[in-house]
């Protein structure tokens, strides 16, 4: 039976930047919650798989715009006791008294995408034990592979000719959930362009074996993202 090692899900749809590397810049977002039931349903199938890879609770969103996420990262740790819990944030809702409560409800890393110098700055001075606080200062990173077009979406990144001839790790490796329980391709999916299946209706582990992923896989190992959506205007690799 194949696995993900690391799943994403959409507590919240929105976030509180307009980045102009990010489709949250111009897209419509509905502030929409994660229903606490569906986010338990995920969380108890992958207790039922005896799951320790990753799971973020955080999806093409600022994770901390969600007054719920130390009630669900709780939740998290007490059904997988064995995970990686992990979110990424801009930082700017950020306190250390706040991350010592992420701490304290079982959170192993927090990613902090700094945009400014002084929050970087600012958030490298709070390391607390046990929990793994990485910060990037976002003009360091502008120009590498943390900078691509998120699937055609916005206008970033290297120019494409043509469709990459290339594989692409994510459908191998990781699951992504949005709020409605949409299992969509990959976190630059802004638009649900292709939807894999829905964890409101379907086991985990179905979705991820189903026919349309075993096809993506399949076509990415052979370079042809030509014949694939999302994935032909990608300039990920």
């Amino acid at each position: 039976m194949k696995l993900f090692s690391a799943i994403q899900i959409q507590t919240i749809d929105g976030c509180n930047l307009k980045c102009p590397w990010c489709p949250n810049s111009y897209r419509l977002q509905t502030g929409n919650l994660m229903d606490v039931a569906l986010y338990q349903k995920i969380i108890d199938q992958l207790a039922e798989l005896e799951y320790q890879g990753r799971v973020s609770p955080y999806l093409m969103n600022e994770s901390l715009l969600d007054k719920r996420l130390l009630d669900l990262v709780a939740y998290t740790r007490k059904k997988l006791p064995k995970a990686d819990i992990m979110i990424t944030t801009n930082g700017t809702l950020m306190t250390r008294e706040y991350l010592l409560e992420l701490q304290q409800a079982g959170m192993s890393q927090v990613h902090v995408s700094c945009y400014t110098k002084a929050l970087c700055d600012k958030i490298r001075g709070w390391e607390v034990q046990a929990v793994r606080l990485f910060s990037f200062f976002g003009s360091n990173i502008r120009g590498t592979r943390c900078w691509d077009n998120r699937g055609g979406n916005v206008d970033w990144g290297p120019r494409l000719s043509g469709p990459l001839e290339a594989s692409c790790r994510h459908p191998f490796q990781q699951m992504y959930i949005d709020y409605q329980g949409r299992a969509i391709l990959c976190c630059s999916d802004y638009h649900r362009q292709v939807t894999m299946g829905s964890a409101a209706e379907e086991a985990l582990v179905k979705i991820w074996n189903n026919e349309k992923y075993s096809r993506y896989r399949k076509l990415l190992g052979q370079h042809r993202r030509d014949l694939l959506a999302l994935c032909n205007k990608c300039n990920f690799k």
